[in-house]
């Protein structure tokens, strides 16, 4: 029983290394290919200047501040739905970033892609990371269950109901309820 629990265990670690070896390099592809964008309308150019800012910072590898730059870009650019999904998109690809990746975090991370991919259906890569966010979130909360010694299947289950709120346009990400997690 104890051998059958390690094995599973060291199982789960590895697909968890892998997804996250994915997900770095994902990161890295997009951060690296991340278009700055020119400020088209006026009264949006503190927006466009956050995001582009974020960008760069991701870029050279300054995730605390490219996070803060997008989500400034984000409550500021309530006239540019594609700005907005771009620094959602990104913002949850810096978040990722973080050397403590938890449930909390990936909560945030999913409800940023989830936000994203209603203004923009058609994006597939929103979609795409979206998934892997998923099967990573259900993974890490199998794992945290599994370390508290609670039932591991009851993953699924939270996700459903324990998923954070998350913002509308124009609002600063987090959970909404003042326990707001840095990030």
């Amino acid at each position: 029983m104890v051998s059958s629990v390690v094995h599973w265990f060291k199982l789960l670690w590895r697909e968890t290394a892998i997804v996250l070896l994915l997900v770095s390099g994902l990161i890295f592809v997009v951060s690296a290919f991340s278009p700055l964008l020119p400020a088209p309308q006026e009264g949006l150019s503190a927006a466009y200047s956050a995001y582009n800012e974020g960008v760069v910072l991701l870029k050279n590898g300054d995730i605390e501040k490219a996070q803060e730059k997008f989500e400034e870009a984000i409550v500021a650019s309530d006239k540019s739905p594609d700005l907005s999904v771009s620094a959602k998109y990104n913002l949850a690809l810096a978040m990722l970033a973080l050397p403590d990746l938890n449930s909390d975090v990936l909560f945030q991370v999913k409800g940023l892609l989830e936000d994203a991919l209603r203004s923009d259906p058609s994006d597939t890569d929103i979609r795409k990371n979206l998934e892997l966010i998923q099967n990573l979130l259900r993974q890490t909360l199998e794992e945290e269950l599994a370390q508290m010694g609670k039932d591991p299947a009851d993953a699924e289950k939270m996700m459903d109901e324990f998923a954070p709120q998350y913002p509308s346009d124009g609002e600063k990400p987090g959970r909404g309820d003042g326990n707001e997690r840095s990030y």
